[in-house]
């Protein structure tokens, strides 16, 4: 395998030389060409002045009177009228010289082929490391604990939010973390803003969820009502933007559906709330399954009158699905 890297490097060099000695007999003839024409001009040019010393040495002979001696100048005559145009001059020598063109692309013709020799004699490098992301769509994934496959989970925790009684404090649900870190305390209520925990609000008649990701999926989706309700924060990194569709189960062409589910929110009696989108099959905090209201959760169903029907239809609930790219 040396011997044949050799001999091929030995080619490649013999080429190399070839050129550049054809470069040198090529520029060596450029220069002889430009000398000759030089020399050319220069004999010309010395031929037409020795013609103008003899013109001017035959006008002063025969301006010559008497015993030798030059008369004084005449006075200037009048102006006459102007001649007629003489003839275009010669065109000038070039300042690189006439063979500068050539010398140029002899000279990038010889880069030209040395370089292909080296590229073709060469051997590809190994692929480099891939770089880091420090980007990504981030998005709740409300109702699971964990997230799609191939998307980095960066916390699981229960869902929180004022109380539906409580016509002040936030309007938003918040994914909190399961373990909090606690900053400087007072003890004792200050009667200012509180936060609870989230109940899921569906009965049997009004409950569409899938019951895949119970504790025990044979149990009826009732199941579900009063429990806690959890979520998950999830990051795709390879995607930079996300949105929530309602009132679809697909997301648009381009686009990468990373759940689907069902809009939910607070009653219409009750304070007012964001509308979410939980997963089409739920899961629930194992340790909360008492009536403790709080913040609380209720399939959204669509109402005709403003809303466009029959598209949308009366009292049917609303699904929709979370989206990226």
């Amino acid at each position: 395998f040396l011997y044949i890297e050799f001999t091929k490097m030995k080619e490649d060099f013999i080429k190399g030389k070839a050129l550049i000695e054809e470069l040198n007999i090529r520029i060596g003839t450029l220069e002889t060409e430009e000398l000759l024409h030089l020399t050319n001009v220069i004999e010309k040019r010395d031929e037409k002045e020795d013609y103008n010393v003899t013109r001017r040495k035959r006008e002063a002979t025969a301006a010559v009177q008497g015993e030798g001696v030059y008369c004084r100048d005449g006075r200037d005559g009048l102006m006459g009228p102007p001649g007629p145009p003489g003839p275009a001059g010669r065109d000038g020598l070039s300042g690189q010289g006439p063979w500068a063109d050539e010398i140029s692309n002899l000279l990038e013709q010889l880069h030209h082929d040395m370089t292909k020799n080296n590229r073709d004699s060469g051997e590809q490098g190994q692929a480099g490391q891939p770089g880091s992301s420090t980007g990504g769509a981030v998005y709740v994934r409300w109702g699971r604990t964990t997230c799609p496959d191939k998307v980095e989970n960066v916390y699981s925790g229960i869902m929180g939010k004022s109380a539906y009684s409580h016509p002040g404090s936030g309007g938003n649900y918040l994914c909190l973390p399961r373990k909090p870190e606690w900053g400087k305390t007072t003890a004792g209520g200050q009667s200012g803003a509180y936060i609870y925990g989230v109940e899921y609000e569906v009965n049997q008649i009004n409950n569409p969820f899938l019951t895949d990701n119970f504790p025990d999926p044979t149990k009826p989706a009732t199941w579900l009502h009063n429990h806690d309700a959890v979520c998950a924060v999830c990051r795709v990194p390879d995607r930079s933007s996300h949105f929530m569709l309602p009132a679809m189960k697909s997301c648009p062409d381009t686009w990468t559906k990373e759940y689907n589910g069902y809009l939910m929110s607070q009653h219409y009696t009750h304070q007012h709330s964001e509308f979410i989108c939980i997963d089409e099959a739920p899961e629930a905090d194992a340790g909360g399954h008492a009536d403790k209201n709080g913040g609380l959760l209720y399939v959204v169903e669509a109402k005709c009158g403003s809303l466009p029907c029959p598209n949308y239809q009366d009292n049917m609930e609303l699904t929709c699905a979370v989206c990226t790219k």
